[in-house]
Order: C-alpha cells, then structure tokens, then sequence
C-alpha cells in the first residue's frame, strides 16, 4: 500500500490522489468509532493524510501542477484558428481535445453508438488540423499534435463507442468493485 501511495504521487493524478486522501479520512475516522487496536490500525490512513497534505502545502511536482491548474487560461477554448507554433500546456491541451470529441459527437450525431474506433482518430486529427494546430514536419516522424487521444478513459470511450459503450464500460466498472466489496478481501 505504501508503494501504491508513492506511485499516486508519482503519477500526479489530482483526482485519484483526492479520492485517496478523502478515503484516507474515511478510515481513520472509522477506526476511531471501532473498538480494536486504534494505534496499529491508524497509521497507514494517517500516513497518507499526512503525506498528501505535505503534498499540496510544500513545492514539489504536485502542487506546482495544481498552481498551474488555478492560474490557467482557458481562452483557448474560444479560439478557432491558432497559429501552429501556439504553445498549450497539458491542461489546455486535454480540454481542448476534449472540446473537440464534444465536437465531433455533436457534428456526426453519433451521440449513441460513437464515431466507431476506427473512424474517432481521424475525425480527431481533422479537428486538429482544422484548428490549425502543429502537425509536426512532414517526412519525419514529428507529428504534432496528430494521432493524440483525449486522455479521458471515459471520454475516448464516449468518442469511440458513444453513450452505449460507456454504460457498458460503467457496469463493468460496477459490478468490479461491487464484487471486490463483496469478497471483503483487503487487495480488492
């Protein structure tokens, strides 16, 4: 569980590492209302509140990306046209391509079924290079912006496969956890 901890914060996931924190908390305050060996069973969720709030109140990778997050400019999303050399951090850049599989679910009115997975990529880089995004250079393998995905499991499910495919990917995703609550098996 620790090396778990030390991957999150790696990883920098902002919301796996709230959910985790808010869960850290759950814990620990349900060890305090049980009876039992309070201090053995209290360290690991302490731990992790501990370490995540260091996280978010100390310079490092972590908090530098959530300052990045309050300090952005989502401008961007109303432009039409950049120009290729416009520079977008990473937070612009998923939400833009997101705007962009919105778009295209909205322009196909594949809303239901998805751009299909062969069909999604190339609607999305045309989306690209109708913004006038960077490609790349042509003959080399620099490509730009092209063939990226949306960074959104979810999203790149509903792009794909549309709002079908992500209730499928939901219940799945359901009945996973309901049955590793029901195993009550502390991997799960």
């Amino acid at each position: 569980l620790v090396w778990f901890s030390g991957l999150l914060f790696l990883l920098r996931s902002k919301m796996v590492m709230c959910v985790t924190l808010l869960y850290a908390c759950f814990q620990l305050v349900s060890i305090f209302i049980q009876r039992g060996s309070f201090r053995r069973r209290a360290v690991f969720p302490a731990c992790i509140i501990f370490g995540m709030l260091a996280a978010l109140l100390t310079s490092n990778p972590f908090s530098r990306q959530l300052e990045e997050l309050r300090g952005n400019n989502f401008k961007v999303l109303e432009v039409q046209r950049f120009d290729p050399g416009d520079y977008f951090n990473e937070v612009q850049l998923r939400i833009l391509l997101w705007k962009f599989s919105v778009g295209i679910l909205n322009d196909a009115h594949c809303w239901l079924f998805g751009a299909s997975p062969g069909d999604a990529q190339e609607r999305l880089n045309g989306k690209i290079v109708s913004h006038n995004m960077y490609t790349g250079v042509p003959g080399t393998a620099d490509n730009g912006f092209l063939d990226y995905n949306v960074h959104n499991q979810y999203l790149e499910t509903l792009l794909r496969s549309g709002l079908a495919g992500l209730f499928l990917l939901l219940c799945i995703l359901f009945f996973a956890f309901r049955n590793a609550v029901r195993a009550r098996d502390i991997v799960l």
